[in-house]
């Protein structure tokens, strides 16, 4: 037969064979060429699981599925990584992110690490649904799944600007001399009542308080007052529109056994979002992009403040999950005055190892996602993409991604992937397990 078949392989490095009846095998550079023509083997299945497995003890191993052709060879992320290195998930829709998510997830819960989910469509209200599925998964019996509504909230000496912030993100600009006016008002802090921090509540007695003093003010200032309490009913019929609506799907959900909890002011009681063994769910579900944005940064700026302080008492490191990532952190063709979240993820992927806060990022258009944030994230799962400048992206961004390895994101199945960084000891693709017992297939119904 003249036909024969020709393959391409990288060579990682070499081990000694006495090495084999180790319990962890380490590979060693390659400092001679391999003779042409000698015979290319299968390692044995216990060699391969030595060496890719990547199951230290130390590292906080989760188990996230096997080796794309070869399923007896298990992976294993290393949660350690995780919780400080930060995480980027990318695929197309239906390329498996919530399943891998879902598995990556409960892994984390194994160790009791304290999750903090930002959820726009409800991908994860399941966990709360299938709370003893998980617990018997994870074999952690003390783990509880909250569910929070989510609010504005503003202490009274933050009110004014976070008033004046969500004007400017709406995009209701004002002139010179109705920013004057505005300011002078939002600055009174007589108006606001100092046990109250809703912020449309606020906004709410703000435009009640102009248009009880409207005629104390100069012929100047008159003429701005109109215009401004335009913008703020503007605001306030956007902000109830959205809550209106988010009270709705939660109703849906509440049907179904799922009870959501006020949200707690973050600023002033972080420990109800972070806490050992919980699992914090904000579901976002019908809040625009800026809203949701605004308090996506409002709550992890004060979680991380609180969790850098050094004081005694601080919550404990966490990690922040972040859906629909590319609307929270936008890149340089999106308009970023609109993503307030953007500059705080940054912060946290810059600074977040020092003080063992992680960041998993989540997106289907990693092409939207801003460059410089991604770069940030010392470890990546990336599933199916069939967009060739998402693939030339990713490509971009990732370090250990050859062109060969960018080609199989077209052909890769449901749950089949290319993971590389920190959390695994070598670029390798990958079957992500799938959990039956986590899925929650009632969402759309």
């Amino acid at each position: 037969n003249s036909e024969y078949l020709l393959a391409e392989v990288q060579i990682m490095g070499c081990t000694k064979e006495k090495d084999a009846s180790h319990d962890s095998i380490e590979l060693m550079p390659l400092n001679y060429p391999v003779k042409p023509a000698n015979k290319v083997l299968y390692p044995d299945i216990d060699v391969l699981n030595k060496l890719l497995s990547g199951k230290k003890e130390e590292d906080k191993p989760i188990e996230i599925g096997h080796l794309i052709n070869r399923e007896k060879v298990k992976i294993n992320l290393k949660g350690e990584a995780l919780c400080s290195r930060h995480l980027a998930v990318l695929a197309q829709t239906g390329g498996g992110k919530t399943v891998a998510c879902r598995t990556i997830l409960a892994g984390l819960a194994k160790y009791g690490h304290p999750l903090m989910i930002f959820d726009t469509h409800g991908d994860y209200l399941g966990l709360y649904k299938y709370i003893d599925n998980l617990k018997e998964i994870t074999g952690n019996k003390d783990l509880t799944v909250k569910l929070l509504t989510p609010k504005l909230l503003a202490s009274p000496e933050k009110v004014g600007d976070a008033i004046s912030e969500i004007v400017r993100k709406l995009g209701l600009g004002m002139t010179e001399s109705q920013v004057g006016v505005f300011e002078n008002f939002v600055k009174d802090k007589d108006i606001f009542h100092a046990e109250e921090t809703d912020l449309l509540k606020h906004l709410e007695r703000l435009r009640d308080f102009i248009n009880k003093n409207r005629e104390k003010l100069d012929p100047t200032s008159k003429k701005s007052v109109n215009p401004i309490l335009r913008k703020i009913d503007i605001i306030i019929k956007k902000l109830r529109g959205m809550e209106q609506t988010n009270a709705r799907l939660r109703g849906m959900f509440q049907k179904k056994g799922l009870q959501f909890e006020d949200m707690s002011n973050s600023e002033l009681e972080p420990h109800k979002f972070v806490t050992q063994n919980q699992i914090t769910v904000l579901y976002l579900g019908g809040y625009e992009r800026v809203v949701s944005s605004t308090m996506v940064s409002i709550i992890l700026e004060d979680l991380f403040e609180d969790r850098s302080s050094m004081r005694k008492g601080r919550i404990q490191a966490f990690t922040a999950v972040v859906e629909e990532a590319h609307n929270f952190v936008p890149s340089k063709s999106e308009e970023k005055n609109e993503s307030p979240s953007l500059l705080t993820i940054r912060r946290l992927l810059t600074e977040g190892r020092k003080f063992g806060t992680g960041v998993v990022l989540i997106s289907q258009r990693p092409g939207r996602l801003d460059e410089t944030t991604l770069a940030q994230c010392n470890s990546f799962l990336v599933l199916k993409l069939v967009n060739p400048r998402d693939q030339n992206w990713v490509r971009n961004v990732m370090e250990q991604m050859s062109e060969q390895d960018a080609k199989w994101l077209k052909a890769f199945g449901k749950g089949q992937g290319f993971t590389s960084g920190y959390a695994v000891k070598f670029p390798l693709q990958i079957q992500i397990d799938f959990d039956k017992e986590l899925v929650w297939d009632e969402i759309g119904k």
